[in-house]
């Protein structure tokens, strides 16, 4: 097997997208919150963990939400008057709590590929059979 050829049959891989329903927020609205969230880039992840470690206060996973958050725009202007948060790092905390923050950051990691397994080993006998297929 040619992995080169094959890896030239493919196309880009499209960024992945999920829909989160938020049940704290939900309860609290009284109807459905669902913000939309992305997965971030390798180059994403890693200006988050370069700023983090030039910065040690910073905020790892209010960082990673702040980025993979697509709808709602946590920059609009009238949110932010709204719970008069001058930033969106200070709007998050005020309409959601912690958990919900937290669950947000671990969907975001899952859709850019982490805390699953992405690789497998290959024995080296499965190894070289497949070089030979």
């Amino acid at each position: 097997m040619d992995i080169l050829k094959e890896l030239l049959g493919l196309s880009a891989r499209e960024n992945k997208t999920q829909q989160v329903k938020l049940l704290d927020l939900s309860k609290r609205a009284k109807k459905d919150m669902i913000f939309t969230v992305r997965e971030l880039s390798y180059n994403e992840i890693k200006n988050i963990l370069d700023m983090a470690e030039n910065n040690p206060t910073t905020d790892i996973k209010m960082h990673v939400v702040l980025k993979g958050v697509v709808e709602p725009s946590l920059k609009d202007k009238e949110l932010l008057q709204h719970y008069n948060a001058p930033t969106p790092a200070e709007l998050l905390p005020k309409i959601l709590n912690a958990g919900e923050i937290d669950d947000l950051y671990n969907i975001i990691q899952q859709l850019s590929g982490f805390k699953k397994i992405t690789a497998q080993l290959i024995q080296q006998e499965a190894a070289e059979e497949v070089k030979k297929n």
